[in-house]
């Protein structure tokens, strides 16, 4: 989807073609002084194969550091899955990690 997403100039046919295209825009970009945002959606419970292959694409970096910054959100589900031992590579990637909490009654009452 990052292909289409990110209109790169690939078949889109392989896997390996798609990863050297993006790394190729990625190094683009961030040549240019851009950084490059994906947003990983908001599903709450994403499969394994989904969250290794975005533990993947967060190894793209260079000398300087990542060329993609991702945003994964969810919902508590997503939080609690996270705690898995599979995901621990996952964990570790993440630079910043927060949940919200719902308004308090007092929050709502009208000003």
């Amino acid at each position: 989807m990052l292909a289409y997403d990110l209109d790169l100039r690939c078949n889109r046919l392989s896997k390996t073609e798609v990863l050297l295209s993006l790394n190729s825009m990625l190094l683009e970009a961030a040549g240019a002084g851009r950084t490059t945002v994906a947003d990983c959606g908001r599903s709450p419970q994403p499969e394994w194969d989904v969250l290794e292959e975005i533990r993947l694409l967060g190894n793209l970096e260079n000398r300087r550091g990542k060329l993609l910054q991702i945003i994964l959100s969810g919902q508590q589900e997503l939080d609690r899955k996270l705690e898995a031992p599979e995901f621990r590579q996952l964990k570790q990637r993440i630079a910043l990690r927060c949940a919200l909490r719902g308004f308090t009654v007092l929050e709502m009452r009208p000003t």
